[in-house]
């Protein structure tokens, strides 16, 4: 158990076994344990589960793929990954109390592994996304973005769904870049900016919007061989949104708050 405010580095490899408890501060490392390569990484193996608690940190300080499980306990907890670095997490993320897990830091957090967590903040950094075998993307049930960007997988040749809650809270900006083909269900709330890109032909909004109160400024990103085309296919509406950029309403009647540039109704 790592416990303290302040932080400890652990720089070289150990085949230590149990648990590992960081209860406040943070404990950096370089390496972690992956079934597929690495047996033993800086909290010693694939089978040692990774607790954070008490607002506890885990901070990443390389290119890292992960099998251990990261469980996050009473008072929540946090994972900074730094400016530069990654962390390919395909070990499972879990709970064992009403909490949230924070993803902190200018790097990139891939959620490769099962989940099972109510929320998700989101405060700097990349959060990329993942299918599991169902092509349902691996999320928690609420997404809270004060910052930073959510990447959802990109995958134009499988028929995904996405129903994760996202909130974007007032004065905060975030970005969220779709997936090529999916059916995106939950519910947008906040009153905060997101940037939506659009990267292809299939992005298939079904979700209830219209609880949103604040600006979405939709972006054509091209990533394949098709144009982007977001498909409006509900009768929520953006009633309260100040909506921007390149709105594709597939020629339905939309309930828009306000527009300050042109929307597309073809």
């Amino acid at each position: 158990t790592k416990r303290g405010t302040g932080n400890l580095t652990i720089l070289n490899t150990n085949r230590l076994t149990g648990g590992i408890v960081i209860e406040d501060g943070s404990l950096t490392v370089q390496t972690l344990a992956n079934a597929d390569g690495a047996e033993y990484g800086a909290l010693g193996g694939v089978d040692n589960l990774i607790t954070l608690c008490q607002g506890g940190t885990l901070a990443i300080d390389g290119a890292i793929v992960s099998s251990q499980k990261i469980e996050i306990g009473e008072g929540g907890g946090s994972v900074q990954v730094n400016a530069g670095k990654s962390l390919t997490q395909n070990g499972a993320i879990s709970q064992t109390a009403k909490t949230s897990m924070e993803k902190n830091g200018g790097g990139t957090l891939t959620i490769g592994g099962t989940v099972k967590l109510d929320t998700l903040i989101v405060n700097q950094g990349t959060v990329q996304g993942s299918e599991n075998g169902n092509s349902v993307h691996q999320y928690p049930a609420v997404i809270i973005l004060n910052g930073g960007s959510l990447k959802d997988p990109d995958a134009i040749y499988s028929y995904s769904t996405n129903s994760a809650h996202v909130v974007v809270p007032e004065d905060m900006k975030a970005i969220w870049s779709l997936d090529a083909r999916c059916d995106y269900k939950g519910k947008l709330t906040g009153q905060g900016e997101l940037t939506v890109r659009v990267t292809s032909v299939r992005c298939n909004m079904q979700g209830d919007w219209s609880g949103f109160e604040g600006t979405l400024n939709f972006q054509n990103q091209k990533t394949g061989k098709y144009d982007p085309l977001l498909q409006w296919n509900n009768s929520y509406g953006l009633g309260k949104a100040t909506v921007k950029g390149d709105f594709e309403n597939n020629g339905k009647d939309v309930t828009i708050g306000r527009f300050t540039e042109k929307v597309s109704d073809d």
